[in-house]
């Protein structure tokens, strides 16, 4: 990840038994039963890992291999985008905002 670089993206996925959030950039996993905690649960992943990295002396996300084909495949025929709002990079969490708005399609996530 380099200086001054923020974005992870992340394929949100609905299973019977709760919600997978897989990063995209970085192959990485949050799960959380209610989608209200995917968010936070997300943010812990994310930030105890740049955390434990700084303390180590590494640069965050060094050898993390890119997230599956499968899941950028996905990623690309979502029906809708949540990117950050424009506003300064320290704020945390962030605001989204809603772009790439398709008429809502269903899609196989399995």
């Amino acid at each position: 990840m380099s200086k001054g670089s923020s974005t992870i993206r992340v394929l949100l996925i609905e299973k019977e038994d709760g919600w997978i959030a897989q990063c995209l950039d970085y192959d990485m996993v949050a799960q959380a039963k209610p989608f209200a905690d995917l968010l936070p649960e997300l943010q812990r992943l994310v930030v105890s890992h740049v955390a434990a990295s700084l303390e180590l002396g590494r640069e965050p996300f060094a050898g993390f291999n890119r997230a599956p084909q499968k899941y950028w495949d996905l990623y690309d025929r979502a029906p809708t985008r949540i990117e950050r709002a424009d506003q300064d990079s320290s704020s945390f969490p962030f605001i989204p905002r809603v772009t790439n708005v398709r008429e809502l399609e269903t899609v196989n996530y399995g």
